[in-house]
């Protein structure tokens, strides 16, 4: 007997339950009321998704992806490369994105591989990398290819991301980091600018929150095996 038909019924007296429709079993209506609350929660966050990320200043997190490896990105064959979380003592996390420069392009940052980087995220919202940057740029041009200046920028177009490069006539690669998955990755969470200093053999020795600048930069560098005096102000 189907458990949605009701059996014979053994009462024609009014209040009987002869003729009445079949009741839907309890643990049914519970698992249809669930499946309603999910369908609710998921379209609410697809909202916040989608409206989040519009604001003049950024703010980490916003892109919805935290904690996701390998997440999709806008541009075909970009994002995280390696499951790895970034820890000092241990080798960075591989990923690639579009040059900043030429967006048609892509850029890995094992491309870099057998030289010490210095890797910065950055934004043209930012104060503190219009401090940085030049800094940057001087250690650059006095170390040569004895280290790679690389730039990451946070969820902004390649105008606004060359912009303030070409502002302070920095000439050092720069990625697009478009929807914020490799930041995430690297758990760039709290603001910027961040800086990792990675020795020549990939491996993160040293992180930097802040302005990195003068004998801040010029102790970073000095642990990853560089002598670098900055130029006096």
């Amino acid at each position: 007997m189907s458990e949605l038909e009701p059996g014979p019924s053994t009462s024609s007296a009014p209040g009987g339950n002869e003729g009445q429709k079949p009741r839907m079993p309890r643990h049914r209506m519970w698992s249809l009321a669930m499946l309603g609350l999910a369908v609710v929660v998921a379209g609410m966050a697809t909202v916040y998704l989608f409206t989040s990320g519009g604001s003049a200043s950024p703010k980490f997190g916003s892109s919805g992806l935290t904690n996701l490896s390998g997440a999709p990105t806008p541009i075909p064959n970009t994002g995280v490369l390696d499951p790895t979380r970034p820890e000092v003592g241990k080798p960075v996390p591989n990923f690639a994105l579009a040059d900043a420069r030429n967006p048609g392009h892509v850029l890995k940052l094992s491309d870099f591989a057998g030289q010490p980087i210095v890797l910065n995220f950055y934004a043209s919202w930012c104060i503190p990398c219009r401090e940085e940057i030049p800094a940057f740029q001087a250690a650059q041009a006095t170390l040569g290819d004895r280290v790679q200046f690389i730039g990451v920028d946070y969820l902004e177009t390649a105008a606004k991301a060359t912009g303030i490069l070409d502002q302070y006539h920095a000439t050092y690669p720069s990625m697009l980091d478009t929807n914020g998955v490799v930041a995430d990755h690297y758990r760039v969470s709290d603001g910027l600018p961040q800086t990792f200093f990675i020795d020549k053999d990939g491996v993160l020795v040293t992180r930097l929150k802040g302005g990195a600048v003068g004998t801040v930069l010029a102790d970073a560098l000095a642990k990853i095996g560089l002598k670098y005096t900055p130029p006096a102000k």
